[in-house]
């Protein structure tokens, strides 16, 4: 369901950076096909991060979305993370999730990523973001999209929203990788379609890695 919900749309993904704070580009989001969001993205203003969630992803970390999902019409919650060897230990909770909402649920869907997806995310051994994870999955499906926006996603160039994560931390993970892989497949991958607002985060993009 997931891929056919971003077939041929503009696509919208919205993550927790603190660049958007105070930008008002909840109306521009809010004006894309589909949008997606992560974990917690409740906490966060829709005057700046927008209303409009058709797709979930989350990790089932500590518990199931918050009940105030319900306020938001979401078509698809994907349960995402390394898909099958976690999740599978989080099985329980995703029940609890279909029941309790009764929306669609998707694990992750690892099996349509490319082989050259694949090896790129796992020749890095350090656990990726949920962010990395659906980054890597839109990237290699590009060309499915019309566009892809990406709002508030970029592996903590800037801060985290502190309503989101208040100490700016990221347990278990390696921030400085994944900006720097994040920055490798993005010029492998740039095009029309992928739409980046944050003009300083795409200025860092662009740069070319200097040789020593």
């Amino acid at each position: 369901m997931l891929l056919e919900l971003i077939k041929d749309k503009r696509v919208a993904i919205v993550g927790p950076s603190s660049f958007l704070n105070n930008k008002k580009m909840g109306i521009l989001i809010d004006s894309y096909d589909i949008v997606i969001k992560l974990n917690k993205f409740e906490v966060l203003s829709p005057i700046d991060y927008g209303k409009k969630t058709d797709i979930l992803f989350f990790t089932y970390v500590g518990g199931i979305p918050s009940i105030l999902i319900k306020n938001y019409n979401i078509k698809l919650i994907v349960a995402s993370g390394r898909p099958r060897n976690v999740l599978n230990r989080r099985i329980n909770k995703i029940e609890e999730s279909k029941k309790k909402y009764k929306v669609n649920h998707e694990f992750y869907p690892e099996e349509e990523l490319s082989s050259y997806m694949k090896n790129f995310i796992f020749i890095h051994r350090p656990r990726k973001t949920l962010g990395f994870w659906i980054i890597c999955l839109l990237f290699d499906k590009i060309d499915m999209m019309k566009e892809l926006g990406i709002f508030g996603i970029d592996f903590c160039f800037n801060k985290y929203n502190p309503k989101y994560n208040k100490r700016n931390i990221s347990k278990h993970h390696d921030m400085k990788l994944e900006l720097s892989l994040f920055k490798e497949i993005y010029q492998k991958y740039k095009n029309k379609k992928i739409v980046i607002y944050d003009k300083k985060f795409l200025s860092y993009l662009h740069e070319q890695e200097q040789t020593p």
